[in-house]
């Protein structure tokens, strides 16, 4: 008992000793982590010194992108700049290329941070760095993206565990893998928990919440929570306010995001507008720099449903002339797809193929990560058919939309309020009313769930009057009536009253109108 006893005490001194030695190590981790961040804070100073004493040509004001490609030079020399620092200015300087759309040179900065990172063994940048290429590649290179990210996840579990802003960049990269393997609800879960820990946080980072804010959006946008996306979009812009953030940037961007949810929203008329007012203001920042290709994508994709379809044609070319430039493959092939669209509105179908097919090699890359613009591709060939004269082929397509939904056991699943809505144009072509006042039934149930405010929805609006032209194919003119009234005032508002669509609206309701009158006349002669 006294040799166990001695042994007992002996066990519990070298496991205290333990304990000691790990708390020690932890302290001097934590230690060398301040001391690293303030010298870092005195680089980031001295760079930001550097750069803004660089002037243009001829004295000039450097555009935005001659202002960042200053600063990499600067760091190539490192003038001025501590050596071991160089790689986390890199990275700096790489979100800003990202935030401009230029995933090339992105990828290129933030491939020489990492070189930089392995070399000084300065593993939070690795990790930082791997996760903001993984989300840069997602859209180009599942695997390598996963590769990227995988490291990134080994070296984040080295105690103390990542900075804040390291931590952030990897929660951002685990939700876009989760959306990307086609479990979105997880990603949103991810960037909700990310969110939270910021905001408990002794010191909250308005630089670290505003992205997850702005992606948590993202995803609630791409899942139809429209009240969701609306309501965190807006928490972003008021974060950039409150910050002192709001002549920058990210702050135009974060309004062009809010913008693009308002039309989803269905008021498309004022998204459009709002969009406008920030790309003016996104000039102010480069004037001499050209639309970056997610400003004219926004735009674009209002212009296309007001069905001003020349300016929609030129700026989505321009965004897809920009996206080659810089090697984003997203936007590429988001403007091809969007291309095809306009094309087919404009009568031009052999182009629209040609652009869809275009879309679809690129998207196909990751079909996990883009079923939702796979389906939406496969919705504009359905429109094709139709405008081109083929309504049955259209409706075989728009009903493999529909399947694959699992409509109609699963009616408010994310994409089902368009696919019902073309599927009510192509029944109503083919001359099937009442499959026509279906579909168009659930689409209004869908489209009005979406909306801020369903009178001011132009989604609502298209799905009253094609009800009502599927009730009068029919005969049931008082409910076509009904409905075509209040499609009225929905396009009224959400495309405004010169629109073609609010237009022939008018045309169809003063019709049955008409009509409603001649019957009431006809019953008071009996």
């Amino acid at each position: 008992l006294g040799v166990g006893a001695a042994a007992s005490v002996f066990v519990a001194i070298v496991a205290g000793a333990g304990v000691a030695l790990w708390q020690a190590q932890v302290a001097r981790q934590q230690r060398d982590a301040a001391y690293h961040q303030q010298r870092r804070a005195e680089a980031t100073n001295e760079f930001m010194n550097l750069l803004l004493d660089s002037i243009g040509p001829d004295g000039k004001p450097l555009t935005l992108v001659e202002l960042l490609d200053r600063g990499v030079g600067l760091l190539e020399k490192s003038a001025g700049i501590d050596e071991s620092l160089v790689g986390s200015l890199l990275f700096d300087v790489s979100r800003r290329y990202a935030t401009i759309g230029q995933s090339n040179r992105e990828l290129e900065l933030l491939d020489r941070a990492i070189a930089s990172a392995r070399k000084l063994d300065d593993w939070p940048l690795l990790a930082a760095s791997q996760c903001a290429a993984a989300l840069t590649l997602l859209s180009r290179d599942g695997r390598a993206a996963r590769d990227r990210f995988s490291e990134a996840d080994s070296v984040s579990k080295r105690p103390p565990g990542l900075p804040a802003g390291a931590e952030t960049m990897c929660a951002r990269a685990r939700a876009h893998m989760q959306q990307a393997e086609g479990d979105t609800e997880q990603a949103i879960a991810t960037l909700r928990a990310s969110l939270q820990k910021q905001r408990g946080a002794p010191v909250e980072l308005t630089g670290l919440l505003i992205p997850l804010a702005t992606e948590l959006g993202d995803l609630y946008f791409k899942t139809d929570r429209i009240a969701d996306a609306l309501e965190i979009s807006a928490q972003a812009l008021a974060m950039y306010d409150r910050s002192g953030r709001g002549g920058t940037m990210g702050r135009v961007i974060a309004a062009m995001n809010y913008a693009a949810i308002l039309a989803r929203s269905g008021e498309v008329n004022a998204a459009a507008e709002a969009q406008r007012q920030a790309i003016q203001i996104a000039r102010g920042f480069d004037r001499e720099g050209g639309l970056s290709p997610g400003f004219a994508g926004h735009l674009g994709t209002s212009l296309l449903r007001l069905a001003q379809y020349d300016e929609a044609l030129n700026l989505f070319k321009d965004s897809l002339q920009s996206a080659r430039a810089t090697g984003n493959k997203r936007f590429e092939a988001l403007s091809q797809l969007m291309l095809g669209k306009v094309l087919v509105k404009l009568g031009r179908f052999d182009q629209a193929e040609q652009r869809l097919a275009g879309a679809e090699e690129l998207l196909a890359i990751n079909r996990a990560a883009n079923a939702r613009l796979l389906r939406e591709l496969v919705l504009t060939r359905a429109d094709l058919l139709l405008s081109s004269g083929r309504p049955r082929e259209a409706a075989i397509v728009a009903a493999g939309v529909l399947d694959e939904l699992g409509y109609p056991q699963q009616r408010a699943a994310p994409g089902v309020s368009s696919a019902l809505y073309v599927a009510a144009r192509v029944a109503l072509a083919n001359g099937d009313g009442v499959q026509a006042e279906q579909f168009a039934s659930d689409s209004l149930i869908a489209a009005t769930a979406i909306a801020r405010d369903p009178r001011r929805s132009a989604d609502v609006g298209q799905a009253r009057i094609l009800r009502a032209k599927a009730k009068l194919m029919q005969g049931i003119e008082g409910a076509a009536r009904a409905d075509a009234e209040a499609g009225v005032i929905a396009l009224d508002a959400g495309f405004g009253a010169d629109h073609p669509e609010t237009r022939q609206a008018r045309a169809l309701l003063a019709e049955l109108t008409t009509a409603s009158d001649r019957h009431d006349s006809r019953s008071e002669a009996k």
